[in-house]
């Protein structure tokens, strides 16, 4: 605990006082939380003194309620005006003369945070000069967010993963880039520099971090899986933008790395692939990622279980593998302990999961197994603070139809409901927060709809707060992954054909999923999933 003292600080009338305890500052007051004594004249001629909190600038965010609190407070005769104030980041409780009023605020800055908070004396009198005593108490055990930074330089460098030489994209100057170590509850400063001439960068952190109901393992274990063509993006894009497929992937990667020699003629020399240093009887956490385009993969290691214990940041109902498959974007995490003869090394395959009809059969009770472990502590994802969700009640219904990619204006392009979107000129969030005008469109049929396919910059306009739920109706001819960029959602239901109301019926309503990231499987034609998920935005994209 350390403490700063200002004795008789002169505040002339109108000033404003910085008070330097070793913080920085904002370059301009743009969000502030005044708190203070306001004395008047009553009616009836004796002087009255109010404590007053004023939250009407302390935020630049619009969407939070901002209001003046304030009450009497009684002053005796010749006694000094005095208040401590407790500030713990959005919350400012504040007692005048000794606990006689008390208002507690909570504000929601969003610059005046963390380091960038400073504390300020003023007088808005017009005639009287003050003179203030301060004791600030800087407590140690209030600092409950420490934090990391990290500074990311992205460029193109030349790697040849299959060993042909192209143009990858690189953080730092290695591919795959460096991984983000960090504990609960500290806050993870990033900066980005886009050195790439490709202005459609996209980073996404979808990741929840609570306790971990199982015993801490050894040592952590990062794989990176995903298909892998030996031509750049930029290549690929010119591909679909000229009405072509992409076709099959040219191999399958493991932390950037090409696979191992174990045939030499389907794997040339001098390729570099990923090795593993284990000590033997000792367990592992290994989180493993499909990076991939679009290929699922069949994750395995030779002669060990998996016991599957955690995916995309919610722990799951522990049960051991042999082998599990992994779709594009999703992760999961698995133990595995090193029990076999340590004498010999054991291959880490990732291997592509070709979909027949009967495949389909079998990994869809698999899925079925991933279950959510509603005993594992940590924040609950839904606002009861429970896992109940299937007693909230469902604000809205959007029915996502995926055909096979069609050609639109020239181009290959995927659709849902016949839309496929295009990158407006002004972010979303940004026009939004900017009320720019025709930057996007409200207009996504929360159904299919029989009309010609086209591009366009249609959003969902979902209720905010609301609980809606999704039905992806997959008409490809191939599975493919979905992806809900910040949000979780629960997977309640998977049937074949088109979804009706009573489908409902079937739900999962007790320790469904949740998670970021689902596969549906083709079928017929037709497949549905249900997924639920709550809404804090009122735009989803």
């Amino acid at each position: 605990m350390n403490s700063t003292d200002f004795e008789e600080v002169l505040v002339e009338p109108g000033s404003v006082v910085p008070l330097d305890i070793g913080m920085a500052t904002q370059k301009t007051l743009s969000e502030l939380t005044p708190v203070f004594f306001r004395p008047v004249n009553s009616t009836d001629g004796t002087l009255k003194t109010y404590f007053c909190a004023d939250e009407t600038r302390s935020s630049k965010a619009l969407d939070v309620f901002k209001q003046v609190y304030g009450s009497t407070v009684p002053v005796l005769e010749d006694e000094k005006l005095g208040m401590r104030v407790l500030v713990d980041h959005s919350i400012v409780e504040s007692f005048a003369q000794g606990g006689r009023t008390v208002i507690t605020s909570r504000i929601y800055p969003t610059e005046a945070i963390y380091g960038a908070a400073r504390l300020f004396l003023f007088n808005n009198a017009t005639s009287v000069n003050v003179k203030a005593t301060l004791k600030i108490w800087e407590l140690n055990s209030a600092f409950i967010h420490p934090s990391v930074s990290y500074e990311f330089r992205l460029s193109y460098i030349t790697a040849s993963p299959l060993g042909v030489p192209q143009q990858v994209i690189a953080v730092n100057g290695k591919f795959p880039g460096p991984v983000i170590n960090a504990t609960t509850n500290y806050v993870v400063i990033v900066n980005v520099w886009n050195d790439l001439d490709d202005e459609n960068l996209l980073m996404t952190c979808n990741r929840e971090i609570i306790p971990i109901p199982f015993t801490q393992p050894d040592g952590d274990i990062i794989l990176l899986i995903g298909d892998w063509y030996t031509q750049n993006h930029t290549a690929l894009r010119t591909a679909l933008d000229s009405g072509k497929d992409l076709g099959m992937p040219d191999g399958v990667l493991i932390n950037g790395k090409g696979p191992y020699r174990y045939n030499t003629t389907f794997v040339p020399d001098g390729i570099e692939y990923e090795t593993i240093q284990v000590d033997p009887g000792k367990t592992y956490r290994l989180r493993v990622h499909n990076v991939g385009t679009s290929t699922s993969l069949n994750f395995r290691i030779q002669g060990h279980n998996l016991l599957l214990v955690e995916t995309e940041g919610h722990y799951t109902s522990q049960q051991n593998f042999t082998s599990f498959d992994i779709h594009v974007g999703q992760s999961y995490s698995f133990l595995a302990t090193m029990d076999q003869n340590a004498t010999s090394d054991y291959y880490i395959v990732a291997s592509a999961r070709e979909v027949h009809c009967d495949s389909i059969k079998v990994n869809v009770v698999v899925f079925t197994w991933v279950r959510q472990n509603t005993t594992a502590s940590g924040a609950r994802p839904n606002p009861q603070g429970s896992f109940h969700y299937g007693q909230i009640n469902i604000t809205e219904t959007y029915i996502l139809r995926i055909l096979p990619p069609v050609t639109i204006d020239g181009k290959q392009r995927a659709t849902l409901n016949g839309i496929s979107f295009v990158n407006p000129d002004t972010p979303i969030r940004l026009a939004d927060l900017h009320n720019v005008k025709g930057a996007y469109k409200l207009d996504f049929p929360d159904k299919p709809l029989d009309r010609p396919p086209r591009m366009d910059i249609s959003v969902i306009n979902a209720t905010y707060k609301g609980f809606i739920q999704v039905v992806l109706q997959n008409n490809d001819t191939k599975m493919l992954s979905f992806h809900m960029d910040g949000y979780s959602f629960f997977v309640v239901g998977m049937d074949w054909g088109v979804w009706t109301e009573d489908k409902k019926s079937s739900y999962n309503n007790w320790d469904a999923i949740s998670r970021c990231t689902v596969e549906v499987y083709p079928g017929d034609g037709q497949q549905s999933w249900s997924l639920w998920t709550m809404l804090e935005y009122g735009i989803l994209e």
